[in-house]
C-alpha cells in the first residue's frame, strides 16, 4: 500500500492518519515509507474499518475479556 493511499483512507491529512492510528506525533506518518511495509498496511485497514464501521445502537463493543477467547 502506498503511503499518500493510507492517509487518503484515513481522513486525507497526516494529521487525522496520525490520529486514527493512535500515534502521538504526527511526525511518524511522514516518517513511513512510501510503500508500507505489510504490518503497516494491516494496521491501517484495521484503522479504517475501526473508524467506518458505526456501532449499533445499544449494543456495547465486545470486553477484551470476550477478545481474548477466540
Amino acid at each position: 500500500m502506498k503511503k499518500d493511499h493510507a492517509i487518503a483512507l484515513l481522513g486525507g491529512t497526516a494529521k487525522k492518519a496520525a490520529e486514527a492510528m493512535g500515534y502521538r506525533a504526527v511526525q511518524t506518518v511522514y516518517l513511513w515509507p512510501d510503500e508500507l511495509p505489510q504490518a503497516t498496511a494491516d494496521r491501517v485497514m484495521g484503522a479504517v474499518a475501526r473508524i467506518s464501521k458505526p456501532v449499533a445502537a445499544g449494543v456495547p463493543p465486545p470486553s477484551n475479556q470476550e477478545l481474548s477467547h477466540g
